[in-house]
């Protein structure tokens, strides 16, 4: 996996364009067990050289709270092998953000701030 450092502003406009083209999955997690589920769909649909279509970005929000979020670009993984990954008959054509159970109302409200505060207004 390449490795590339970014600053703060730099990736929120590179993942607030990619969540105005709704061209990826954003799975965000605060734990082990959402670095897991991540970990688990990188290994499934972006193994070798479709690692491209895969990244992570991680932000501190509080003192001690750290979340990731990959960006998984649909076209290597759609919304029925999403669905069926994860187990569940939810219909994800209109959706864009995967939150694992263990993300606390502090990343909502830091992502709400970052990418939906225009819309909101």
């Amino acid at each position: 996996m390449k490795t590339t450092l970014l600053e703060q502003q730099e990736a929120i406009a590179m993942m607030q364009r990619k969540i105005n083209a709704r061209t990826h999955w954003f799975i965000v997690g605060a734990s082990p067990m959402g670095a897991e589920m991540m970990r688990c769909i990188e290994e499934k649909f972006y193994d070798g050289e479709a690692g491209v279509d895969f990244e992570i970005y991680m932000q501190p929000i509080e003192s001690r709270q750290l979340i990731a979020i990959a960006m998984a670009n649909k076209c290597r993984m759609s919304p029925e092998q999403l669905a069926k990954y994860l187990k569940v008959t939810h219909d994800f054509r209109d959706r864009d953000v995967i939150l694992t159970p263990d993300v606390p109302v502090s990343v909502l409200e830091w992502m709400t701030e970052n990418f939906y505060s225009d819309s909101l207004n």
